[in-house]
């Protein structure tokens, strides 16, 4: 970092053409995290090519974790996580893009550009800090991430190293549970990822995510290993570009022995006509390492009592269950209902993963014609959704939309 030299002299004979190895007595200070500028040069007398004299090296010290469950949120920081790579894009922020335009939490992520698109050509990467996985037996990563890139060309894969950031080792395959990839046959990945696995897609097509999703697997190979490094690798060729990949939320734990995971809320849905009596189902994962069996798990519909059962069925390793309840729930009245549902297993190691909620509609049935609304009084029934919705009902104030067709009322594209 252009500071005092420490100079030295190689009193060994170097015969010509010849390679020597010199290691100074004097040791450097390295041991604050971050980047330094090493810069080494020979000063021999009478020497007639100075230019080859001098080397210039950037190296960077990471700190390491070895206290797990492991959680980064970007709240406060980058946390220790470095982007890199050629004509990289990524930034931590807060994202305001056309698609990808909120973090998963709080107000930070990383993504690639967060006001716009990712770059041409691009070959970049987010690395993490150190871990010592020394104490953890099978360890899993687990993060919420966005996808937006031109499907097969252009995408974002995970990796790991254990040898200082030498060789990468991509994690999990095409086709793994858990949101894990998307394609195999990304061509820009090829300069960071050979195998050109990843996540790849818009959310105009199936494979986009849509928003935030969380995306989880396991570490194989990597228990009681010092010195592990992750990159979240992102991939794009020379035309066409997206808002390309988010991430956020990073968990690094251990696979605990009893972990009912709560997957998803499989029913009830959105339908017209819903009734007081609609069944309930969901989905639950066995993410521990031991079979598990008689817990409870219940499900609550806008925060009320909830209906609580039990479930007997014994669930191997990695096995699923979906578990339809005896009981039924009351979606009668027309309108949004806030679903909840969530396990107790007894001595569950991870109670992050054991609770999802879910947004069911009621939508009204329409049996008497003509039908005709004006929305003066109420939505009538009416509900916007959708990706970066500006729908609203009330009063057009625009500058152009600045009135009602009739009354005071109408749905706009932002009032």
């Amino acid at each position: 970092n252009g500071g005092t030299p420490v100079t030295e002299t190689v009193t060994t004979t170097i015969t010509p053409n010849s390679i020597y190895s010199y290691t100074f007595t004097a040791t450097a200070n390295l041991s604050a995290f971050g980047p330094y500028e090493v810069k080494s040069y020979v000063t021999l007398l009478n020497d007639p090519t100075s230019s080859n004299d001098t080397l210039v090296k950037n190296i960077t010290n990471i700190p390491i974790f070895n206290g797990f469950p492991y959680l980064e949120t970007f709240e406060s920081g980058p946390g220790g996580w470095i982007s890199g790579g050629t004509n990289s894009s990524w930034a931590l922020g807060t994202p305001a893009g056309t698609v990808i335009n909120s973090a998963a939490g709080g107000t930070n992520s990383w993504v690639t550009n967060l006001t716009g698109t990712y770059n041409a050509t691009e070959a970049s990467y987010v690395v993490s800090p150190c871990f010592d996985f020394t104490s953890l037996v099978a360890p899993v990563f687990s993060a919420d991430v966005w996808w937006n890139s031109e499907f097969s060309w252009d995408g974002a894969i995970l990796q790991t190293s254990i040898d200082g950031g030498t060789t990468w080792q991509k994690v999990g395959a095409n086709g793994d549970p858990n949101n894990w990839y998307t394609d195999n046959t990304i061509s820009g990945l090829t300069p960071l990822a050979p195998s050109q696995e990843g996540w790849t897609g818009r959310n105009s097509t199936s494979n986009g995510s849509g928003g935030w999703v969380k995306v989880k697997a396991p570490l194989t190979g990597l228990g009681s290993v010092s010195g592990v490094i992750l990159r979240i690798a992102f991939g794009s060729d020379g035309s066409v570009m997206d808002e390309g990949f988010a991430f956020d939320n990073i968990q690094i734990y251990d696979t605990p022995a009893q972990d009912a995971e709560l997957l998803s809320i499989t029913s009830p849905i959105n339908g017209c006509g819903l009734t007081s009596t609609e069944q309930a189902e969901v989905q639950i994962v066995n993410a521990g390492s031991a079979s598990i069996s008689n817990f409870p798990v219940s499900i609550t519909v806008n925060g009320g009592t909830p209906l609580t059962e039990t479930v007997t069925a014994t669930i191997l390793p990695l096995d699923t269950l979906f578990y339809t309840f005896t009981g039924t729930v009351n979606l009668s009245t027309t309108g949004n209902y806030s679903i909840k549902a969530y396990t107790g297993l007894t001595g569950d190691g991870l109670s992050s993963n054991d609770t999802v909620t879910k947004v069911v509609t009621h939508i009204p049935i329409i049996s008497t014609f003509p039908y005709s609304i004006s929305f003066e009084n109420s939505n009538e029934g009416w509900l916007s959704s959708g990706i970066n919705n500006s729908w609203s009902l009330g009063v057009p104030a625009g500058s152009i939309i600045d009135t009602a067709s009739d009354g005071t009322k109408a749905w706009v594209t932002n009032l």
